[in-house]
């Protein structure tokens, strides 16, 4: 397309990436916005990041490096850190 200007970015290759970019670049911004009973809570690339890690560790200490694995629930913070923990942690997700 002409006319619109090409703005350099970074290459992202997978949900890996994409985590660690966002704590490298953005660590204290916030990821999401979560409802939390009345209150509204942030939370930043950097917690999102180390959430996904800790999850991702206890999945793998229960042994389920490669395996497949169903993910039901509602749309909600919990259900994207499970997928992201999932997939960065070798772990086929079946979303249901």
């Amino acid at each position: 397309m002409r006319g619109y200007p090409l703005y350099p970015s970074d290459e992202i290759w997978d949900l890996r990436e994409l985590v660690e970019q966002g704590e490298r670049k953005h660590p204290n911004h916030a990821a999401f916005r979560v409802r939390r009973g009345e209150r509204d809570e942030d939370i930043s690339y950097r917690r999102f990041a180390q959430e996904v890690e800790r999850l991702g560790n206890a999945l793998l200490a229960r042994g389920l490096q490669g395996r497949n694995v169903a993910l039901t629930g509602e749309n909600c913070y919990e259900w994207v850190l499970a997928y992201f923990a999932c997939v960065n942690s070798n772990i086929t997700v079946v979303p249901l």
